[in-house]
């Protein structure tokens, strides 16, 4: 619900860059960011070993960002529409 509430943006895709980074998860996190490069060139998947502390993928993202504007999403929020 995460990812498709971004995907599902009126904002153009080719506006929006999407990095996400996996924390070491073992649910299959990873393939499922990998089936949806192919469709979402703006998605940057990102995986490291699990590191317990939220700040250090979120350090990570910021170090990869290339945008003017940054939003921190956690797999449990989603976003409206608009």
């Amino acid at each position: 619900e995460c990812l498709d509430s971004v995907f599902g943006q009126t904002l153009p895709q080719s506006e929006i860059e999407i990095i996400v980074i996996d924390d070491g998860s073992t649910d299959g996190t990873w393939d499922y960011l990998q089936s949806l490069r192919g469709e979402h060139p703006n998605l940057v998947a990102i995986r490291q070993e699990n590191s317990g502390r939220p700040s250090v993928g979120r350090n990570r993202g910021l170090a990869e960002a290339t945008g003017e504007f940054i939003f921190f999403l956690d797999s449990d929020d989603w976003f409206s529409p608009e």
